[in-house]
C-alpha cells in the first residue's frame, strides 16, 4: 500500500489532531449526559474525557487510511478521454497502453463517523468531514483491459482539512507529498463507460 489519506494530511506534523477544542468536549458532555440518563443508577458516573482521546484519535485514522492511489485512481476511472481504453473495439484488450494525463487538481471528500460505545451502547457518534485537494503533475497511467493498473507520478502536492462540527481539528496547507514514482494498484480500477467526466475533479 502506498502512502494513506491519514498520512498525506498528517505528513508535516503526525500530532496535528486537536482533540482538544469546544467540539470535542461538546459531544463527550452529550455523551455523559445519555449515559446518566438511560443507566441505572448503579452505573451512573462520568465518563473521562482524557481516557477516551486516545482511542477517538486512533479511530479517526484508522478511518482514514486509504491509499492516495486508491482515490487517485477512483477520480480518473470515471474520465471522459479514458473510455476508450474500456471498449474493446477500439482497444485489445490484451493492449497495454499509457496515458499522459494533463497537470491539474482532485478534491476527495469523506464522512467518517466514529462511535462511543458504554456498556456495548453507543452514547454518542462523533461525525467528521474531510476535504483534500491535490495538484497532480507529471502524470501517466498504464492502462490495460479497460482498467488503471498502474500511476507512474511526477509530483503530487496534497492539503486539506478535517472538521468536526464548525471547528477544523486539522488543517494542512497545500505541500509536496513524498511517494514513489510508480505506484502499482493491488487492485486494478476499472474505467466507467457511463456518465464520463469531462476531466478529473
Amino acid at each position: 500500500m502506498t502512502m494513506t489519506l491519514a498520512e498525506a494530511l498528517r505528513a508535516d506534523n503526525e500530532q496535528a489532531l486537536d482533540l482538544d477544542n469546544e467540539a470535542v468536549s461538546a459531544g463527550y458532555d452529550k455523551a455523559a449526559e445519555k449515559l446518566n440518563n438511560e443507566a441505572q443508577d448503579e452505573d451512573r458516573g462520568d465518563l473521562d474525557v482524557g481516557a477516551f482521546k486516545g482511542p477517538l484519535k486512533k479511530a479517526l485514522i484508522r478511518s482514514l487510511n486509504i491509499a492516495l492511489d486508491d482515490i487517485l485512481a477512483q477520480a480518473w476511472s470515471g474520465w471522459a478521454e479514458l473510455r476508450k481504453y474500456a471498449d474493446p473495439e477500439q482497444t485489445p484488450p490484451d493492449a497495454i497502453n499509457v496515458v499522459s494525463v494533463a497537470n491539474h487538481s482532485i478534491t476527495s471528500t469523506h464522512a467518517p463517523s466514529v462511535g462511543v460505545f458504554v456498556h456495548g451502547v453507543e452514547v454518542h457518534s462523533f461525525n467528521f468531514e474531510v476535504a483534500a485537494q491535490f495538484d497532480v503533475e507529471g502524470i501517466n497511467l498504464e492502462v490495460q483491459g479497460g482498467k488503471i493498473t498502474e500511476i507512474h507520478v511526477g509530483r503530487l502536492n496534497c492539503g486539506g482539512s478535517i472538521m468536526l462540527g464548525d471547528r477544523a481539528i486539522l488543517e494542512k496547507e497545500i505541500g509536496t507529498v513524498e511517494i514513489p514514482g510508480s505506484l502499482r494498484l493491488a487492485k486494478p480500477v476499472a474505467i466507467l463507460w457511463g456518465n464520463a467526466q469531462d476531466k478529473p475533479h
